[in-house]
């Protein structure tokens, strides 16, 4: 038995890998993923054990000395009670109970319902494919993007926890009806969303259907109608073309507000950064796996118009973006090239930067999550999807065609760019009544 760390080959990022399990039984060799991503440094300084037990390891929020006690009963674990079918189970539970205090179930006492292929197992196999490029996306010969295989892994270490919680482990053949009520059931007792039950549901689906269409269940109780929860139309919120030229102009090194939280000088590096980022994002149209990496070099021009020529992650599509003066400046204060940025961490700078300019009004939009129905601020609902539908919003409230804005977000079809639009009422009315302009007789203003 072995613990591996198997380092990341994402550019940008300071070294880190994961951890996983490697064990041969019975002339099989098996590997498990542990569920922890740790930073390089960290896993020699535990290998040498040149750490002090109390240092937290930055990367996991645990001590050297918890972290250690889950390795030494990992290893406890698989040299004398490894059964394959429950092992990963075991492992998230090892790490309940030393994180958590939670105590885990006897091992026998963790089984599937009806026998067959663990769904976590064939969830290991499917994310492997996705990873290595082996599974495509659907109907194209490229591989799915970063943000789809986080959600992947997102759906497993929920699955995970579930199973841990209710000391069993679900297999392909589990995946019915009944299975959906108690999953929902524990999604709503852990404060999840609705439209996060929604996704989660929605990926259990896409899995159970590749199992089938692949011949490893029969199983297609999934198909259900109501397999999938509803979800719901969340009333996301925008910024106006004021607004975004507001963050444009917003000077971090000297605004009063700024200097009162004393942010050091490389904090307020990363700061601008981000908005800079965001703001070429509210105008580019794109997503953030997009925006994030626009640089000079795909500026090109034709017929004396200058474009941003982009091929988007997620699509494929090649996109010729119209390109704002403000976007060739922001690039060239960077020299042509955006330094990299993790995208959780623009999320988090850009509400940062929202809340010192003052947009912290609150919103009349209930979460449900902590607001007590007061709506949440302003700054705490801007996302980094947030740029996106900002620029179709306005292109579209400024009389652009829906064919136009299309073009340029990559959109397929009008409906889907449609949920994209969030116009306060009076601005709807606005443009309905140009649309329908020529159809009713409406009396025109007085000059």
């Amino acid at each position: 038995m072995n613990i591996i760390f198997r380092k990341s080959t994402k550019a940008g990022k300071e070294p880190t890998g994961a951890l996983y399990v490697r064990v041969k039984n019975e002339d099989i060799l098996y590997k498990f993923p542990i569920g922890f991503t740790i930073r390089q440094k960290e896993w020699e300084k535990y290998k040498k054990l040149d750490y002090k037990a109390g240092t937290m390891m930055v990367s996991i929020g645990i001590s050297y000395c918890c972290f250690a006690n889950i390795m030494l009963r990992l290893k406890t674990y698989f040299e004398n009670d490894f059964d394959p079918e429950t092992a990963s189970v075991a492992i998230q539970g090892i790490k309940s109970e030393e994180i958590n205090g939670i105590p885990m179930a006897p091992i026998g006492e963790i089984k599937g319902k009806r026998g067959g292929v663990l769904l976590e197992r064939y969830l290991d196999d499917y994310i492997e494919e996705l990873a290595s490029g082996k599974k495509k996306k659907k109907g194209r010969t490229v591989k799915v993007s970063d943000g789809y295989l986080a959600n992947m892994r997102t759906l497993r270490s929920n699955i995970l926890k579930f199973e841990n919680a209710l000391q069993t482990s679900i297999t392909l053949e589990d995946v019915n009806m009944d299975f959906q009520r108690e999953f929902v059931n524990w999604c709503v007792k852990t404060k999840k969303k609705n439209n996060t039950i929604s996704v989660l549901l929605s990926n259990i689906r896409t899995v159970m259907k590749y199992a089938l269409e692949n011949k490893v269940t029969d199983n297609d109780a999934f198909k259900n109608s109501e397999f999938v929860t509803m979800s719901e139309d969340v009333d996301h919120i925008f910024l106006n073309p004021d607004q975004i030229n507001q963050m444009y102009t917003f000077d971090l090194w000297r605004d009063q507000k700024v200097a009162a939280r004393g942010f050091t000088k490389r904090k307020l590096k990363k700061l601008e950064l981000a908005k800079d980022i965001f703001v070429i994002g509210c105008l580019t149209g794109q997503r953030v796996s997009d925006y994030s990496r626009i640089s000079s070099e795909m500026i090109v021009k034709i017929n004396g118009i200058y474009f941003i020529d982009i091929t988007q992650n997620k699509t494929g599509k090649e996109i010729l973006i119209p390109l704002d003066e403000r976007v060739r400046a922001l690039l060239n204060k960077y020299k042509g090239k955006l330094p990299v940025m993790r995208y959780d961490t623009i999320l988090k700078d850009i509400r940062v930067i929202a809340e010192l300019m003052g947009w912290t009004a609150k919103t009349r939009i209930n979460t449900g999550k902590g607001d007590k129905g007061e709506g949440r601020r302003f700054c705490d609902m801007i996302g980094t999807h947030t740029a996106r539908r900002s620029f179709a919003t306005n292109a579209y409230a400024a009389g652009v065609p829906l064919s136009s804005i299309m073009a340029i977000t990559g959109h397929s079809t009008e409906g889907m760019l449609r949920r994209y639009l969030k116009l306060q009422k009076v601005d709807k009315a606005i443009l309905a009544a140009r649309d329908f302009e020529g159809v009713i007789k409406m009396r025109q203003p007085r000059p």
